[in-house]
């Protein structure tokens, strides 16, 4: 996901967006492939998406139902939750309080992906410290 025409919006626009791609399974609809997220987008982090989705080797198997008569069917769900654009004005206005409340925004939303890299980190160290172990053990 992108944030549309990002580069010519507001200083301090910020849109929170819940998002989910479907790839349809054409053969057995309840096989279809769907991923879920959300995240808050500003001008340093305008974009987001998943790293990995489904092997391409699913995709092309004719047997899976993904790719039918060379059609591939991806749906695609944007709901944008909260958006606020402020600008100067608002801030003589408002004070520091928007300014603030981007802040604790993308602190939340920091917070929130480094427990989830933490969660992956958790997973991959033991296998990879058997590995190494294993190398030196011969």
């Amino acid at each position: 996901m992108d944030a549309a025409d990002s580069a010519s919006l507001v200083f301090g626009w910020t849109r929170f967006a819940h998002f989910g791609l479907t790839v349809i399974n054409q053969i057995k609809s309840s096989r279809s492939i769907t991923k879920e997220s959300q995240n808050i987008f500003c001008a340093l982090r305008n974009d987001w998406g998943f790293s990995h989705f489904m092997p391409l080797s699913e995709v092309y198997n004719s047997s899976e139902g993904f790719l039918v008569n060379d059609t591939l069917i991806i749906e695609a769900d944007v709901t944008v939750l909260r958006f606020s654009d402020w600008s100067y004005e608002d801030r003589k206005e408002t004070g520091l309080a928007a300014v603030k409340s981007r802040v604790v925004d993308c602190y939340q939303d920091w917070t929130a992906r480094l427990a989830y890299f933490m969660k992956v980190l958790n997973r991959m160290i033991p296998p990879l410290l058997d590995g190494i172990c294993q190398c030196f053990e011969r």
